[in-house]
């Protein structure tokens, strides 16, 4: 009798050991799974960076690019960072620019200097209206809310507030821009330029990091000084860049 019972324990103390090691196999499994899926990006993904000034805000939206719009961001447009590195990080010294932007190869590039035409610099305003556009895009370049809003009418800066500005640009940089031409009554101007961002950041109808712009802004005077006003209705027109 004692021999029986001895070996039902022996019976019953291996399947606990069987039970233990297959629960091991199991979870060790398991961790691995996890770990190949997170590097893939299917669980654990980040959708926020540190690279922009809050990572507790929702996703971003291309609405909040004003800039490139015919109409205003909803008021309730309140972009993110997605995950990726600033394209901020390609900027490098600035070359000599291009005499013509018909001869001039499409960005991106490393110039960020505001390049204008031969027919621009014979207009009389043509110096004026370069150097502000030059600390509108520098501001952007720069992810500088304040100077930005210096820059451009106030029913344009009243469209964002510092951090859906901020975060709508955080990756944000433009190059080999281009004034073409100009005309008056009112002051307008033809612009050409490369934007590189985060591809979550641009037009929802083409979602990729670099694309060709092509636009012409207005320009309005508020309290004596010129500023940069909203895009021409119907001019905006934008390709990505090669490669794609």
């Amino acid at each position: 009798m004692a021999t029986r019972s001895h070996r039902l324990t022996i019976a019953l103390l291996a399947g606990l050991v069987v039970v233990l090691v297959a629960g091991g196999a199991s979870a060790v499994a398991v961790s691995r799974h996890e770990q190949r899926s997170s590097a893939d990006g299917t669980i654990g993904r980040t959708t926020q960076s540190t690279a922009g000034p809050s990572a507790t805000a929702p996703r971003p939206t291309s609405s909040g690019r004003t800039r490139h719009s015919d109409s205003p961001a909803p008021a309730s447009a309140a972009p993110t960072v997605a995950a990726s590195a600033p394209a901020s990080s390609v900027v490098a010294s600035s070359p000599q620019p291009q005499s013509d932007p018909s001869t001039a190869p499409a960005g991106p590039s490393n110039n960020l200097t505001v390049m204008m035409s031969p027919a621009v610099r014979a207009h009389p305003r043509s110096q004026e209206v370069q150097q502000l556009l030059q600390s509108y895009f520098d501001a952007i370049n720069q992810h500088d809310y304040a100077s930005w809003t210096q820059s451009v009418t106030g029913a344009l800066a009243a469209r964002q507030n510092n951090q859906q500005w901020l975060l709508a640009y955080a990756t944000t940089v433009d190059s080999s821009i281009w004034m073409q031409s100009m005309s008056d009554d009112p002051l307008e101007v033809q612009m050409r330029f490369t934007s590189q961002q985060d591809a979550d950041l641009a037009p929802s109808d083409l979602q990729v990091a670099c694309i060709h712009w092509s636009l012409i802004y207005q320009f309005s005077t508020e309290d004596g000084h010129l500023v940069v006003g909203s895009t021409i209705q119907g001019s905006v027109k934008y390709v990505k860049c090669a490669g794609q």
